[in-house]
């Protein structure tokens, strides 16, 4: 028996309600369960509960042990004072008689297939606990909790974004900046990406608009990939205009071991996607501000149309010439992650922190117009019946695996809770 099981047991009430009695005989009938708490203190609150003729209105307190009250030092906090009720699976302790409020023990009121069948969805190894039952979940229900799916996303990344607020002091623009590089380092280089954006604040950029060569200084030479020895016009004139900016403003570079090269198409080497961010950069001092005033996504795609310097149609690293000459354009697949991973959250999140309903709506709008993405996750998803017809089937597909299946948490999955609750009618 887990907490968790227990606190799902608990709150839809999925066992014999009929003979309830405490640890002392008196009966007990549950008028309401109560409201489960996600905060400190007790479990559940506005429960109400009749206990021999006398109804209480208060807080219920659940543990798989009535030992663990004390464990847990309940019996010194005051937020546990007003505890009408102690459920729990089995008494192990005689010191439930020292609480100030009765202990129910549900052990033998509990249906034993549910239980047997949490268990099964803990241990099994398939790559979706339920795997093997999903049939029985009816369509429509999983097609809704795909449609919520999305939304839990989009909180998520709202919350995410919040602290990223939080520490550059409300900076709209400074936080999605840092986002967006992250992107650009898709997951091999996203950490390099976002410590390079950190130190290298957005606001400088400002300073040196409309300067591509002077932007790529900053980015090239904070990264630490500018050689210590330039053979080339186009690096020595990198590496003086940094060491003048890096003197001028205090900056800090990354060390060059920093960025991962290996087992990567050339294309995307960070020394690519540095020069094309940069050129990103150089088109406006206010990228963000530019993005919550677009309505319509062909403008999102020309937007981030951006390409690496002419240099770089012939380099893939520092000083080393190429045997292919072409120009290193953005394309549109890699467009099309950075709209999905930062661009349209932050304008959902942009929305819901303004009370701008319309951009939330348009954040939805686009990631429901964006064709859906393919990979591991979504194409095994489609494999079995879920829908994938554009992007934001597959966030809410990609969210139900990384975040409920990949964790075992079946007991907050509403098809996981489907399945759970059907134990209980055989």
């Amino acid at each position: 028996m887990k907490e968790e099981l227990l606190h799902f047991i608990w709150k839809y009430q999925l066992f014999k309600s009929t003979d309830l009695k405490t640890n002392e005989g008196e009966s007990i009938q549950i008028i309401h369960q109560g409201l489960l708490n996600q905060d400190a203190g007790p479990d559940f609150s506005q429960a109400k509960v009749k206990i021999g003729e006398t109804v209480w209105a208060g807080n219920i307190e659940l543990h798989v042990n009535s030992s663990d009250w004390f464990k847990h030092k309940h019996h010194a906090d005051p937020a546990y004072q007003n505890v009408i009720l102690h459920v729990v699976y089995e008494i192990d302790s005689d010191r439930i008689h020292d609480l100030h409020c009765p202990t129910l023990s549900l052990s033998e009121f509990m249906n034993m297939n549910l239980i047997n069948y949490h268990q099964y969805l803990m241990q099994n190894r398939q790559w979706i606990p339920c795997l093997s039952q999903l049939h029985q979940v009816d369509p429509l229900s999983k097609l809704t909790w795909q449609n919520r799916l999305l939304v839990i996303r989009f909180e998520r990344k709202y919350a995410q974004i919040q602290l990223s607020l939080a520490a550059n002091e409300s900076d709209w623009q400074q936080s999605f900046y840092e986002h967006l590089a992250k992107s650009f380092g898709y997951k091999v280089n996203a950490d390099a990406f976002e410590n390079l954006a950190t130190r290298t604040p957005f606001k400088l950029f400002s300073w040196h608009k409309n300067n591509l060569l002077q932007i790529e200084a900053l980015l090239f030479g904070q990264s630490g990939l500018l050689p210590t020895i330039a053979k080339d016009s186009y690096t020595q004139t990198l590496v003086k205009e940094y060491e003048f900016l890096k003197s001028k403003y205090g900056l800090t570079p990354l060390s060059k071991t920093t960025w991962k090269f290996a087992r990567m198409r050339p294309s995307n080497f960070p020394t690519i996607r540095i020069s094309q961010l940069a050129y990103l950069l150089s088109k406006s001092s206010s990228l963000f501000s530019k993005i919550t005033e677009i309505t319509q996504l062909s403008e999102l795609y020309h937007l981030f149309q951006t390409e690496a310097s002419y240099y770089w149609a012939e380099h893939y690293q520092f000083d080393q010439v190429s045997n292919q000459k072409r120009r290193k354009k953005l394309g549109v697949s890699s467009i099309h992650i950075l709209l999905i991973n930062s661009v349209i959250p932050f304008l959902f999140a942009f929305g819901k922190e303004k009370q701008l309903e319309h951009l939330v709506e348009r954040s939805i709008d686009f990631i429901e117009t964006l064709k859906a993405e393919n990979n591991a996750i979504t194409n095994r998803m489609h494999e079995i019946g879920f829908e994938n017809k554009n992007a934001a089937h597959s966030q809410a597909l990609i969210e139900l695996y990384t975040h409920y299946c990949k964790n075992k948490k079946c007991l907050e999955c509403n098809m996981g809770t489907s399945l759970l609750r059907k134990q209980t009618l055989n």
